[in-house]
Formats: structure tokens, C-alpha cells, sequence
């Protein structure tokens, strides 16, 4: 199922939050504890991505 909730857009996500929020209980709440991303994923997010290096540069050289 993580593929096919990573593949949705935020409006899309937003609305199977918004689904199971009237569904009552912990749904909503035991959706996102579960949609979110990894301790790897966090860190990559705080520190920023590999979209975010220098175009054209490469890890690990000068060259």
C-alpha cells in the first residue's frame, strides 16, 4: 500500500485524511503516524536534498 499513498499529490492525500478523520477514532491519527517518512527521510528533508546540490557537481573531487 506505501506506493501507491506515496504516488498521491497533496490534495489527493488531504482527502484520504480528511476520509478517515470522519470516519472517527484514531484513523486519521494511526494514517499519518504511518505516512510518515523514515528517520533517513526526515534528515534528508531538514538538511536538504540531492535537487538542492550544484548543478553539475559532483561528490568527492575538484575535477
Amino acid at each position: 500500500m506505501r506506493p501507491a499513498v506515496r504516488a498521491l499529490g497533496a490534495q489527493e492525500l488531504a482527502a484520504v485524511e480528511a476520509a478517515l478523520t470522519e470516519r472517527g477514532g484514531r484513523y486519521a491519527e494511526d494514517f499519518r503516524a504511518w505516512n510518515r517518512p523514515g528517520a533517513l527521510s526526515r534528515l534528508g528533508l531538514r538538511f536538504g536534498s540531492r535537487d538542492n546540490r550544484t548543478p553539475g557537481r559532483r561528490r568527492g573531487g575538484d575535477s
